[in-house]
């Protein structure tokens, strides 16, 4: 029986550990809030006109870039000389058809090729002011307006 006891004893240490270090994740994720972060990924929002990724080629060439609703389907796509290294791409909403898209969160895909015709290996990201913090995921996410980033996606921070 002592040594049930002791291992009780131990689960319930434990548990003790993992509430402090979820609570240090929460205090550590507040310390975003405020700055701005950029982040692997390729969703970001459409707000006013105005939605912006960098795209960071290895090496020079062309990309086929297309951006997607949330429902995955293509609604614009465009062909654009890469150099290589980080660029911006900049989307207005304009759709490939000329309509306009409403606010909300879209994706992007970038197909890269050197001019002879290799692929490119690409690389998408996202930047924002975080705007709070989502505390339903383990650990706690960033929020920057309806876009959500794990912490392991950061690249930069920057006040």
């Amino acid at each position: 029986f002592a040594s049930v006891e002791q291992q009780m004893k131990q689960n319930d240490s434990l548990a003790a550990l993992v509430s402090k270090t979820d609570d240090s994740n929460t205090i550590g994720g507040l310390q975003f809030v405020g700055k701005t972060v950029t982040a692997v990924g390729t969703n970001t929002a459409l707000s006013n006109g105005h939605a912006h990724w960098v795209i960071d080629s290895s090496r020079s060439g062309t990309g086929t870039i297309s951006v997607r609703d949330q429902n995955g389907r293509t609604i614009y796509k465009t062909t654009k000389a890469l150099s290589g290294g980080a660029q911006d791409f900049e989307w207005d909403g304009t759709n490939t058809d000329g309509s306009k898209s409403d606010d909300g969160v879209y994706s992007i895909a970038v197909e890269g090729r050197t001019i002879d015709g290799s692929p490119l290996e690409i690389q998408t990201s996202i930047s924002g002011v975080v705007d709070g913090l989502d505390l339903s995921t383990t650990p706690p996410s960033l929020k920057i307006g309806q876009l959500t980033l794990a912490l392991n996606t950061l690249k930069k921070i920057s006040t």
